[in-house]
């Protein structure tokens, strides 16, 4: 494996170690402070390439960094305690930590929304949930150290739908990217709405005037009358400015590779922020834009539908399900690409 520019075996760090985490590997610690106090949460080093998971907020992903310099956005309520998550109307704004991904469903995406009796709040109540499972299988196999997590998230309601989300991340130590495996099954009786949206958050210094966007061939419009108007210019990164409204795209996928990525030349002699996924599984992406002072953020967004309540996809025929006993599979890969020094 290449450990900052040098090619080591797993005989050359157990010998030059006392602990492998000196180079790479993961730790575990709970937060104690504010709204934060007593959530678990998990530090990945692959070396350059480094990441924390928050095994109580779904196994969503918060920091990411690579060598040092951040990567990802982050909201100011940080990594709220789910005990804290607000999931009636926009409530959950409160305890959005943003971060690398949050993941947005399995019940609802977008607006609040009342469907079948019930009332849904905005983009859903999978991030507010804990692992009720979270193990470490990290393990030397064939000369590469794998960092490997899984967790089972569980989002049952009482005589209703129940889906159960067992999620594997995975990390390769000198490697700078980290790979997501989310299966979902429907362990109840009935036929369930399922709504997935992988919310990946590029922000300063990576975001910043001057970078570039690129995805994979696409159709594209906004998803509101201003981002309709806006559309010709929704790869533009421009500086934060006071009031700037934010903007949304939905991008029908054309490929079966898709990809997205953010790329600012003029950091670090230029680096890549990168999603990619499997348009058979996440057809659409939301592109998302929002250059306030403080919010400054752009997120590529996969999904399996469009990013519109459950109400609204339930009466335009679009809202996608899945049956009882049946298990649907997502997977994405997320890392950092750098120009050569």
């Amino acid at each position: 494996m290449n450990i900052y520019g040098m090619h080591l075996s797993q005989e050359d760090v157990l010998r030059k170690t006392g602990r492998i985490r000196q180079v790479f590997g993961s730790r575990r610690y709970i937060l104690n402070q504010g709204a934060a106090k007593g959530t678990e949460c998990v530090d990945v080093n692959c070396g350059e390439f480094a990441f924390t998971i928050v095994p109580d907020r779904g196994m969503d992903i918060s920091l990411a960094s690579y060598r040092g310099c951040n990567l990802a956005f982050q909201a100011a309520p940080g990594e709220v305690n789910p005990a804290y998550y607000d999931g009636c109307g926009s409530g959950s704004s409160n305890s959005f930590f943003a971060g690398l991904l949050t993941t947005c469903g399995l019940d609802n995406l977008s607006r609040p929304c009342a469907d079948e009796g019930v009332n849904l709040g905005q983009h859903g109540r999978y991030s507010g949930i804990p692992a009720e499972v979270f193990n470490d299988l990290s393990r030397w196999e064939d000369g590469r150290y794998i960092m490997e997590f899984r967790g089972v998230v569980t989002q049952p309601l009482l005589l209703s739908h129940k889906l159960r989300l067992t999620r594997t991340i995975s990390a390769v130590a000198g490697e700078t990217r980290l790979f997501i495996a989310d299966e979902i099954e429907n362990f109840g009786s009935i036929r369930s709405p399922l709504m997935i949206l992988y919310h990946v958050n590029a922000g300063f210094p990576l975001l910043d005037e001057g970078a570039d966007i690129a995805c994979s061939p696409h159709d594209a419009r906004g998803y509101d009358e201003y981002s309709q108007e806006r559309i010709a210019a929704m790869y533009e990164v421009s500086q934060p400015k006071p009031g700037f409204p934010e903007e949304n795209f939905l991008l029908k996928m054309n490929t079966d590779k898709a990809y997205a990525k953010i790329m600012n030349k003029r950091l670090m002699n230029g680096i890549s922020l990168y999603v990619n996924w499997e348009s058979c599984e996440l057809p659409y992406m939301t592109l998302w834009r929002s250059f306030q002072y403080s919010d400054y953020v752009m997120a590529a967004e996969p999904c399996n539908c469009p990013c519109r309540s459950r109400s609204l996809q339930r009466a335009e025929g679009t809202l996608p399900f899945i049956e009882p006993g049946e298990i649907k599979r997502f997977h994405l890969e997320i890392g950092v690409t750098a120009a050569q020094s």
